[in-house]
């Protein structure tokens, strides 16, 4: 094997909130010929992780803007595949080997020559190159029985049946395995065995598990590495009556959508190129599936919270403000801002963060009349449009919602933050603007502001010397 020809396939993610502290080996690894991305934020190469996923990842020791004996379980969790790499002092020898024990692929010691730092990496690299090409070969033979079953998944239009073939089609590959599909209700935080091949329907009939109760820690980025999991391995153990398994996990659209179960198998089913490249192909058909699905709304709604997105819910406050203008009738605008957004980020990742942002659209929805409208202005952000409702009224409904949502118990949504905190910015036409664009921007400054302190409603300012379209008596809702 040539080095020099395979090294450009390879891609190593440098993660360090010094972004000095790792640039020489940045160049190093360049000049080799390996592909390089750095990184000064965890949030940002987590969420990499799952389209891009690395070879190879450094750290440094001496990292202070965030916890390795932390961040490693992590990334171990959600890249099981990666080598990682520690550059530490000589000085600090005993105490980052310790981190070999996190699951580290190989701890560097500075000073580190340049020679040092390529063949430890190349030794990765060939590890790699070979495992890769042995599986290949062994595989060459299943591949042909497993393709024609492939193409039938991309020739029905249901989900279910989809699934049905796979599931049926791997049983039969992998020798009469039983397999299991276990559909994800990321709502319910919930596990439901719904198609099987090779076991009495009796037995997966009420099979599954609520990791609401068994799992009170859970996060759903966990199901990215099922095999890790403790709450299904007791799942299969006791229900099932075997030790003898592996998980895959079904990731459609970024989503967690489900899992597959094998029993009796004890290899990892992402180590045969044969099988992974049947699961990429189920995932893509699912993903065909849930495009056309949503190619209506997809245009229209934001699909994280199935909110109107940014640019339909401006045309709509478009359309309520000349509505307002013939009507000479009052339009307010809300936006709200979730205030613990960039720390549940941080603390439990993104999947977490959108489910609470679905939880809270749906509280908006809960609580609002049949003509309000609402969407999503942004990552964190959310439009209240309010016709007919003066600013006044306004305030009185963000203080309301305010106070549901700083009341409400999300414990079972994501126990690290059971209280949550919203903060709101208000406009009104036509007291306050003379169009939507105004409206919008005289709110965001509110909502800047208000971001400030936090948990709090706060009413936009009128501009100097403004001259409002016509005037209307102040009154609520």
């Amino acid at each position: 094997m040539n080095l020099n020809e395979v090294r450009p396939s390879f891609t190593a993610f440098l993660i360090g909130s010094d972004s000095k502290a790792l640039a020489p080996l940045a160049a190093v690894l360049e000049s080799a010929g390996y592909q390089v991305v750095r990184f000064t934020e965890l949030t940002a190469a987590f969420s990499e992780f799952s389209s891009n996923p690395p070879h190879f990842l450094f750290f440094n020791f001496s990292e202070t803007g965030f916890r390795l004996n932390d961040v490693i379980p992590q990334v171990r969790l959600q890249l099981p595949e990666t080598h990682i790499f520690v550059v530490a002092p000589a000085t600090q020898r005993s105490e980052a080997a310790q981190l070999l024990d996190f699951g580290v692929y190989d701890v560097l010691f500075q000073p580190l020559s340049e020679r040092e730092l390529i063949a430890a990496v190349d030794r990765a690299a060939e590890r790699d190159y070979y495992m890769y090409a042995k599986e290949q070969e062994s595989s060459a033979e299943k591949s042909a029985d497993w393709y024609p079953h492939l193409l039938r998944l991309f020739k029905v239009g249901q989900g279910e049946e989809v699934i049905k073939i796979f599931v049926d089609s791997l049983s039969q590959v992998l020798g009469g395995l039983p397999v299991v599909h276990f559909r994800y209700l990321s709502n319910r935080r919930v596990l439901v065995a719904t198609q099987s091949c090779g076991l009495d329907q009796k037995i997966t009939k009420n099979l599954g598990v609520d990791l609401n109760i068994q799992s009170p820690d859970f996060r759903s980025s966990q199901l990215r590495d099922p095999n890790g999991m403790k709450v299904l391995s007791d799942m299969v153990k006791v229900m099932l009556g075997t030790e003898v398994f592996q998980f895959h996990s079904l990731n459609v659209l970024s989503d967690i959508q489900g899992l597959i179960l094998v029993l009796g198998r004890k290899e990892r089913l992402d180590q045969d190129p044969a099988i992974e490249n049947g699961f990429i192909a189920l995932e893509k058909s699912l993903a065909l599936l849930e495009y056309e699905k949503r190619m209506h709304s997809a245009s229209m709604k934001d699909l994280g919270t199935e909110l109107l997105n940014r640019p339909h819910f401006i045309e709509r406050a478009s359309q309520e403000v000349s509505r307002a203008r013939r009507l000479q009738a009052p339009v307010s605008l809300a936006l709200v801002s979730l205030d613990q957004y960039s720390q549940i980020v941080e603390t439990v990742g993104q999947e977490e963060a959108q489910t609470v942002l679905k939880m809270l659209a749906r509280i908006f929805e809960k609580h609002s009349r049949a003509n309000d409208i609402l969407g999503r202005t942004g990552g964190d952000e959310f439009g209240l449009l309010l016709p007919h409702t003066h600013r006044d009224g306004a305030l009185v409904k963000c203080e309301r919602l305010r106070r549901i949502v700083e009341s409400a118990d999300f414990s079972k949504v994501i126990k690290a933050f059971p209280h949550l905190s919203i903060s709101l910015g208000v406009s009104e036409y036509p007291s306050m603007a003379h169009d939507v664009d105004e409206m919008m921007g005289s709110a965001d400054e509110a909502l800047f502001e208000v971001r400030k302190v936090g948990n709090k409603t706060c009413l936009a300012h009128v501009p100097d010397n403004f001259e409002a379209d016509f005037v209307i008596e102040s009154r609520g809702s």
